[in-house]
């Protein structure tokens, strides 16, 4: 099924130099469209996870006739090593995570007219309906030393020359990942001891969160000062906030890691702080207490990851103290803890039956996963038939039928 517009006076795109024929330029033009409301806001990738479903349409541009036998579209996933900037010698196969395709126009099968144009010139479309299983694949990630990417790739087949490309239309894969229920979140509370008399407390809600909407990380920071000390006035603590990705990547006997601050702010502990990242709470003579919200907007929304076959990701929020020694003043980590980070919502389940790309049960018994698959796009009554240059269609009879 493919829809045909035709494009008068195209202009040959042929010439000859020295008797060989050379394409100015592509004798046809392969793009791909996605319905508007499988893509993220910029238009350029399509937003998908487990059980999803997305439609669109391969439009062709023919600028002159053309004899070819199939237009086709290949959705595929990688993971991919960047064997050359890690050192790792000589790269490796691919990783790949699927690679489906699909015929979605074939020339009609006819010895007599072998060499007849398939194609006038024109504007043609190809629809199509594409569905996700339900499998946890490794999520869209783009690093220089690993990725892992969707892609979209329509094709034009010819028996005399090389396929024509489309330009590739990514895909933006976003798990399913769980986290903690509300309920059963409990508060994490650790205690630095800065003197014999005077000790830090940090204390976070939870521990792990929906990665698509969560806006910042809170942190209260309290002081506590033994109250049969002396009495002095607080001192100032300047405080260093941040969260830490930790990549590590692994494949074939090899093993990398790489930490980078993901987002960080500094704040100061005293009784006359005022900010727009912490706001003080009530004082007393012997405590003092600020909460500190880490905003999140740079953070890629890449969620926790431990089943991939080639890397893992993980996070871990940090607060360090600066010390200073003389002229020289540095920082000392006095806090830490792990962040998980999923893709639902407190309380939410994933879906029954959904599996993870690494399952190590699977992998032993030799099952294939499930991989995505094209479906046939439901025909609407306003679709034109298809296009015969032989023996056009009778517009009329179809025009009258639906009166």
């Amino acid at each position: 099924m493919y829809f045909y517009s035709p494009t008068p006076n195209t202009k040959t795109l042929i010439k000859t130099v020295h008797g060989l024929k050379h394409y100015i330029r592509s004798p046809i033009r392969l793009t791909i469209d996605v319905d508007p409301k499988y893509v993220n806001d910029k238009g350029d990738r399509i937003v998908c996870y487990p059980g999803s479903v997305f439609e669109g349409s391969v439009r062709m541009r023919v600028y002159e006739p053309i004899v070819g036998h199939t237009v086709k579209l290949l959705f595929k996933g990688l993971e991919r090593v960047n064997y050359d900037a890690m050192g790792w010698g000589k790269a490796k196969k691919e990783g790949r995570l699927f690679s489906i395709r699909a015929p979605l126009w074939r020339a009609p099968h006819d010895e007599e007219e072998a060499d007849t144009p398939h194609l006038l010139p024109g504007e043609y479309s190809f629809p199509f309906v594409c569905e996700l299983p339900l499998v946890n694949f490794p999520p869209s990630f783009e690093h220089h030393f690993i990725a892992s990417t969707f892609s979209l790739v329509a094709s034009f087949e010819r028996d005399n020359g090389e396929p024509i490309y489309s330009e590739p239309f990514f895909a933006y894969f976003q798990p399913i990942i769980e986290i903690e229920p509300i309920k059963s979140a409990t508060e994490y509370t650790e205690a630095y001891r800065v003197s014999n008399n005077t000790f830090l407390y940090f204390t976070i809600p939870r521990l792990s969160y929906n990665i698509l909407d969560t806006q910042h990380l809170s942190i209260k920071i309290s002081t506590y000062k033994n109250k049969f000390s002396e009495r002095s006035s607080h001192p100032n603590y300047y405080l260093r906030v941040y969260l830490k990705r930790n990549l590590t990547i692994f494949h074939a006997g090899y093993s990398r890691n790489e930490d980078i601050t993901i987002t960080q702010l500094e704040c100061r502990i005293d009784r006359y702080n005022k900010g727009s990242n912490h706001h003080e709470s009530e004082e007393s003579k012997n405590s003092h207490e600020i909460t500190v919200h880490l905003p999140l907007e740079a953070l890629a929304q890449v969620a926790s990851l431990e089943y991939s076959n080639r890397f893992s990701i993980h996070y871990r929020l940090f607060v360090s103290m600066k010390l200073r020694h003389s002229l020289i003043s540095s920082y000392k980590n006095i806090f830490s803890a792990p962040i998980d980070f999923g893709t639902l919502s407190p309380g939410m389940r994933s879906p029954e039956g959904l599996i993870f790309f690494a399952d190590e049960g699977r992998s032993r018994q030799s099952v294939p996963l499930p991989r995505p698959k094209f479906l046939k796009p439901a025909q609407t009554d306003d679709q034109l038939p298809l296009y015969d240059m032989t023996r056009p269609p009778s517009y009329s009879t179809n025009i009258r039928a639906n009166e």
